[in-house]
């Protein structure tokens, strides 16, 4: 998917399909208020007649908008305007890529980024709409034997801003979704694959190829006796907080007045890393102890 951002009036827009808000009810947000003036109150009357009340996640598309340059116009519902956060944004995004994804319209320009999030700005915004949009779009393909190509996919996605000065800031928003959507895209691809497949070697691979292909990012890989040591060390670091906290709150009902830059007895620190091993060892057995069972099964 291509995305980028510009600023202008919906009227102008030579493309495939433009997206627009609806509120509950029936109430259509600035944006299309002003588009609708130009086609003559065309949407209005539609609205009218009742063929959208603006409930979330309700749409409806229009062909032959008088006085419009794109070929369609994709109406949205928002919802309720006091009751648009967050979650209500990304889910109308995520409708409206959906149908368009449907519709055929391989470009579209989308309006809805210019809707009132209370405490939110252009920016995230943006950033949100191109992650929700890679999020409805996903699919898992890499085992199917044959895939069928969708039938003129959405490729190319347009988010308005209100200002000229806010599109630098949507660029890099685009920049951020872009590559967070990457993320949760291979996170969910590993997830989806079956456990011959995705084993811990696999697993290690992937962590390398990811590092060697991101200069900011460094891997590690850790074999059996390296694990079992940071586990061991994780585990008396817990222990040892655990400790601590138990151990001030005994000495302060006795003596308020101490302050707790102070080591635990060393009896009690050996005690804990003696329990802690023996927990190890004791896993490591059963694990062997499971091995050497299925070799004589």
């Amino acid at each position: 998917m291509e995305y980028s951002v510009k600023s202008g009036n919906p009227e102008k827009q030579r493309t495939a399909c433009i997206v627009l808000g609806v509120f509950e009810p029936r109430k259509l947000t600035a944006t299309a208020e002003q588009f609708d003036k130009i086609a003559d109150g065309f949407i209005s009357n539609i609205l009218r007649r009742g063929d959208l009340e603006g409930k979330l996640g309700q749409v409806l598309l229009l062909h032959h908008v008088p006085n419009a340059l794109s070929d369609r116009v994709l109406l949205v519902g928002c919802g309720k305007e006091r009751e648009l956060g967050d979650t209500q944004y990304q889910s109308i995004i995520s409708k409206a890529i959906t149908t368009l994804n449907e519709t055929g319209s391989m470009e579209a320009v989308c309006f809805l980024t210019e809707l009132n999030v209370k405490g939110r700005d252009s920016q995230w915004k943006v950033k949100q709409a191109v992650q929700a949009s890679e999020e409805s779009l996903y699919s898992f393909n890499q085992l199917k034997t044959k895939s069928e190509p969708e039938r003129r996919p959405l490729r190319k996605l347009i988010f308005n801003v209100p200002t000229r000065r806010e599109l630098s800031e949507g660029e890099e928003a685009i920049k951020q979704g872009e590559a967070v959507a990457r993320g949760v895209g291979l996170a969910k691809d590993l997830a989806n694959l079956p456990g011959n497949i995705c084993t811990p070697t696999y697993l290690a691979e992937q962590a390398i190829k990811l590092a060697e292909d991101n200069q900011k990012v460094t891997t590690s890989v850790l074999d059996e006796a390296e694990l079992k040591e940071n586990v061991g060390l994780t585990i008396i670091s817990r222990k040892t907080a655990e400790l601590k906290s138990e151990y001030r709150i005994a000495v302060r009902t006795q003596l308020s007045d101490l302050y707790d830059e102070f080591d635990l007895p060393e009896e009690l620190m050996e005690f804990e890393k003696e329990q802690v091993q023996k927990e190890l060892e004791k896993i490591s057995a059963e694990k062997e102890i499971t091995k050497e069972e299925k070799e004589k099964k």
